[in-house]
């Protein structure tokens, strides 16, 4: 069983924003991403976190919906999906 109090992650909370600040739907955004509406609302509700392997796609379709280069995007995306592990200490 789920525990529907857990507080979402800086992972959860970041795509949330992708999405509001861009007014882009999930359906939208998983078909950037490459993979179903379904699993961008596990991500939205902090349920699971992309694969490694799927980052990539992640960073392109943050890239092409903010208007970020690819290097900002990577790095904005990959500080907030390692954040709550520990790895990184601060996000700018």
């Amino acid at each position: 069983m789920q525990d529907k109090t857990k507080k979402p992650d800086k992972w959860a909370l970041y795509i949330q924003s992708i999405l509001k600040n861009n007014r882009v739907s999930q359906a939208g955004f998983a078909r950037m991403c490459g993979v179903s509406r379904a699993c961008v609302n596990l991500w939205v509700s902090n349920n699971r976190r992309p694969k490694i392997d799927q980052l990539a796609k992640v960073i392109g379709a943050v890239a092409r919906v903010t208007g970020k280069t690819r290097g900002e995007a990577t790095k904005e995306v990959c500080a907030n999906y390692l954040f709550d592990y520990g790895v990184i200490q601060h996000v700018e």
